[in-house]
């Protein structure tokens, strides 16, 4: 993710406004988001990026999104990230649902994906 802050060592970095619309517009791009999806998963109610109110919460779940990014590359499945974000899932961590719905949920629901793409890409169950 050219151009976007890092997060070391597991550590989410605290981002800027400036910093977590850019990673909004970048994950929108290589996921293949739409404006309400991408909005969604910072917490706002509507699709208008230009009304974010950047709280804490949603410069939270901005941080999360390039941890999981990061994730998701590694992890590297099969259909490709975009399709596999997008597409409901019977196996039990999603119970149907998409890890786009999971995502929505907040930083709780992003930081339990992030772990267990973690026990994914490890091996572990």
């Amino acid at each position: 993710m050219a151009g976007l802050p890092t997060p070391h060592a597991g550590v989410l970095a605290p981002l800027s406004p400036e910093a977590a619309l850019a990673v909004l517009r970048h994950i929108m791009n290589v996921w293949e988001l739409d404006w309400f999806d991408v909005t969604s998963l910072v917490g706002n109610t509507n699709s208008d990026i230009a009304t974010i109110e950047w709280t804490g919460d949603r410069l939270l779940r901005a941080a999360y999104l390039i941890e999981l990014e990061q994730a998701l590359l590694e992890l590297n499945p099969k259909t490709g990230i975009a399709r596999w974000i997008a597409t409901p899932n019977q196996g039990p961590f999603f119970a149907g649902n998409s890890p786009l719905q999971v995502l929505t949920g907040g930083p709780r629901e992003m930081e339990g994906l992030l772990r267990q793409i973690g026990r994914w890409t490890s091996g572990k169950p």
